[in-house]
C-alpha cells in the first residue's frame, strides 16, 4: 500500500512524533510510505517532502491543493492521512478530486468557530488519538460518531527495555523532574508555571533540579526565570538540554516527568513516575487508581480547560518522588493499549474502511439466499427458491451486467491491492445445503458466477437439525465443497451448531465461531474470510467474538448501515424469499432498495 501522511507544523508536535513512529512501522510492514510537513525534526525512513501545508492564505491553500493531487496521481498513492486542521482542510480537497481514500488524525481540541461547525473537513474517516477528543468532536462539532473511532498515539516500547539508567553526578539528595514539552503556545505556559512558581516552591522544601527538552528558541520570560532560579548556585537548578531525538535517557534518569500526551505514556513505558500536566490540565501523579481517567484526556491534554494551582502541582510532584508505585504494572497498561504494532494495525483496519468507501459503489447488492431447490418443498419459513426463480434471476443479473464478487475481493480491495470493475454483487448462501451444489452450483457455473456459502460444521449432525419445523435435508459434505472451491466458490463460517448467538455467553459465543472457523477452513482448505450470524442476530458481544477470531467480514441479514464500509462486521443483506416477481427482484437489486425497505419500516 503506498501511504501519504501530511502535516502542518513549524516545530516538533505530538502530532509529527505520531506520524513518524506509524510511518515507521508501516514501512516494516512493507508499505511505501511519504511524509509532506512544513518542516520535520525526528529522523524518519520513508520519503520526506517539504512543503508549506502550515501557511493558511487561500491562495496557497489552493497551491497546496494542486501540490496534493499531483503527488498522489504521480506516486499513485491508496491513502492520505492528514494530522492536523490545515492538513485536513487541503487533503480532503484533493482526494475528492482524486477519489483516494482519506483519514484524519485529530490530536488536539479544535478552535470552534461558523466553519469548523457547518464543514466537517476531517472527512467520514477520523482517529481522535483520545476518548474526549472523540466527545469534543461529536458534541461540539457535530460529527457523525460512526465516523470517529479513539486510537491513541503508538509508542516504541522496546528501547525502554534495552535502555539503562546512566551513573548520575549530582547529589543523592538532588530530585531531579524532567519537563519534555515546546516553549510555545499552552505548553509553553506549563513550563512557565513550573519555573516562575513550582520550582521555587519546592527549593523550599528540599533540594530539586529541573531538566527541561524543548527545541526552538528559548523565550525571554522563560530564559530570565530559569537564570533567577540559578542565580548564586555553584550548580544550575535548571538546566535546557534542546530538542532530543531520542529522550531515553533522560526519562530514565529522572526522579519525576512531567509532561502529557505520548511524553506520559513515554515516560510510564520508561517505568518513571510521571506528574500528568497539559494543555488544559494538571492530572497530578499517574497511578493505577488513575491512569484510565488520565488517558481520556491524553494525560491533560484534550480535556476541557481546568484551573490549576501552583501549590498542587508542587504537592504532587513531592508526592511522585516519595510513593512507591507498580511501575511494571503501569508499564503493561501502556504496553496493552499503545505499543506501535497494535495502533498500526488498528489504523490500517481504517484504512481498509476508506480505501472500500473511495473504491466501490456507494452499495452493493448482497443477496442471502438458503436453498435452491427443483420444487417447491413443505416450509413454514420459505427460505428457498427454485430452480426455474433462481436461473431467471442470474439471467436477469447477467444481462444487467453485474460481476458477482467474494469476499476475497473485498478484501483485495481494503488492503490497496485492486479496484473492482463494473457493477459488483454478491450472492450468499446460508446453512451449506446440499441442494447448493446439486441445483444451485450448475446454474452458477452456467452463467460464470461465484457465490459465498454459509457453512454450518457439526460434524455428527449433517442435516439441519437446528430447524425442528423443516424437513430434515442434508448438507454439503467435503467432496462437494472442494469441486466447488475449485470452481470460484469461496466459504464463511455460519456457527458449529446454528445457535442464537446473542443468548450465549461470551465463552460460548467465541467457541461457536472459532470451532467454526477452523473446521470451515478444513473442509474448504481455504482461509474463511467472511462469518454469518444465525438468525441474522447479532450484538457487540457477537461482533468482537468475531474480530477476535480473526474475521474481517461479518454478514447480518435486514440490518445493520447502509454502506458496507462502515461496519464491516455488520454486512446487511437482502434476504430473498419464494415467488419474488421479476419486478420485485429488480427492486432488490437497486442502490436505493435497502433504505426504502427501512423507509417502510418506519412509515406509519
Amino acid at each position: 500500500m503506498k501511504i501519504l501522511h501530511v502535516l502542518s507544523q513549524f516545530e516538533v508536535t505530538g502530532a509529527e512524533a505520531y506520524a513518524v513512529t506509524l510511518g515507521d512501522a508501516q514501512l516494516s510492514a512493507g508499505h511505501e510510505v511519504v511524509l509532506v510537513s512544513d518542516t520535520l525534526h525526528l529522523p524518519f525512513r520513508g520519503t520526506y517532502i517539504a512543503h508549506p501545508i502550515g501557511q493558511r492564505g487561500y491562495t496557497q491553500r489552493w497551491r497546496n491543493i494542486r501540490f496534493l493531487v499531483d503527488l498522489i496521481r504521480k506516486r499513485r498513492i491508496d491513502v492520505v492521512h492528514a494530522h492536523s486542521r490545515a492538513a485536513s482542510w487541503v487533503c480532503n480537497i484533493a482526494c475528492r478530486r482524486t477519489n483516494t481514500a482519506f483519514v484524519s488524525t485529530v490530536h488536539g481540541r479544535q478552535h470552534l468557530h461558523t466553519s469548523s461547525r457547518a464543514i466537517n473537513i476531517y472527512g467520514r474517516h477520523i482517529i481522535a488519538v483520545a476518548e474526549s477528543l472523540r466527545e469534543h468532536l461529536l458534541g461540539d462539532l457535530g460529527i457523525d460518531p460512526t465516523h470517529v473511532e479513539t486510537i491513541p498515539n503508538p509508542i516504541e516500547l522496546e528501547k525502554y527495555g534495552r535502555a539503562r539508567t546512566p551513573r548520575r553526578a549530582s547529589s543523592p539528595r538532588e530530585r531531579r523532574i524532567l519537563y519534555v514539552g515546546r516553549f510555545s503556545g499552552p505548553k509553553g505556559d506549563v513550563l512557565r508555571l513550573l519555573l516562575k512558581e513550582v520550582v521555587p516552591m519546592l527549593r523550599e522544601r528540599g533540594s530539586w533540579r529541573l531538566d527541561i527538552l524543548a527545541g526552538g528558541k528559548i523565550p525571554e520570560d522563560i530564559r530570565e526565570a530559569a537564570e533567577s532560579l540559578n542565580a548564586n548556585r555553584q550548580r544550575p537548578c535548571v538546566s535546557f538540554h534542546g530538542l532530543q531525538k531520542n529522550p531515553t535517557s533522560y526519562f530514565l534518569a529522572a526522579d519525576v516527568v512531567v509532561g502529557s500526551g505520548r511524553v506520559a505514556m513515554e515516560a510510564l513505558a520508561a517505568q518513571r513516575p510521571v506528574v500528568a500536566f497539559g494543555e488544559s490540565a494538571c492530572f497530578g501523579l499517574i497511578t493505577e487508581m488513575n491512569v484510565d481517567a488520565a488517558a481520556k484526556t491524553n494525560f491533560g491534554d484534550t480535556g476541557k480547560s481546568e484551573l490549576v494551582t501552583p501549590a498542587f502541582v508542587a504537592g504532587e510532584i513531592q508526592r511522585a518522588a516519595k510513593v512507591r508505585l507498580n511501575r511494571s504494572v503501569l508499564r503493561d497498561w501502556i504496553r496493552d493499549r499503545y505499543a506501535v504494532s497494535l495502533i498500526a494495525t488498528r489504523v490500517q483496519a481504517v484504512y481498509g474502511r476508506a480505501l472500500l468507501q473511495s473504491r466501490l459503489p456507494k452499495t452493493i447488492p448482497i443477496l442471502m439466499y438458503h436453498r435452491v431447490v427443483a420444487a417447491p418443498p413443505q416450509s413454514k419459513h420459505g427460505i428457498w427458491v427454485t430452480t426455474k426463480e433462481f436461473r431467471s434471476q442470474l439471467a436477469a443479473l447477467k444481462r444487467r451486467g453485474f460481476t458477482p464478487i467474494t469476499f476475497a475481493d473485498l478484501e483485495a480491495v481494503r488492503v490497496g491491492e485492486k479496484r473492482l470493475e463494473g457493477k459488483p454483487l454478491l450472492l450468499t448462501f446460508d446453512d451449506g445445503y446440499e441442494d447448493n451444489y446439486t441445483h444451485a452450483f450448475p446454474l452458477l457455473k452456467e452463467f460464470s458466477f461465484r457465490a459465498v456459502v454459509y457453512l454450518v460444521t457439526d460434524k455428527k449432525r449433517r442435516t439441519n437439525f437446528w430447524d425442528a419445523e423443516e424437513a430434515q435435508v442434508p448438507l454439503l459434505n467435503e467432496k462437494q465443497i472442494r469441486e466447488m472451491v475449485r470452481a470460484g466458490i469461496e466459504f464463511g463460517s455460519h456457527t458449529t451448531t446454528h445457535p442464537h448467538l446473542t443468548k450465549l455467553s461470551q465463552e460460548k459465543i467465541t467457541s461457536e465461531i472459532a470451532q467454526s472457523k477452523r473446521r470451515t477452513e478444513e473442509l474448504s482448505g481455504t482461509p474463511a474470510l467472511s462469518f454469518a450470524y444465525p438468525y441474522g442476530e447479532f450484538n457487540e458481544e457477537t461482533k468482537e467474538a468475531a474480530r477476535q477470531t480473526g474475521f474481517t467480514f461479518a454478514v447480518v441479514g435486514d440490518a445493520g448501515p447502509f454502506a458496507l464500509w462502515e461496519d464491516l462486521l455488520a454486512i446487511r443483506r437482502i434476504t430473498m424469499f419464494p415467488g419474488t416477481s421479476s419486478f420485485n427482484f429488480w427492486k432488490k437489486t437497486q442502490p436505493w432498495y435497502t433504505r426504502y425497505k427501512a423507509w417502510k419500516k418506519l412509515k406509519p
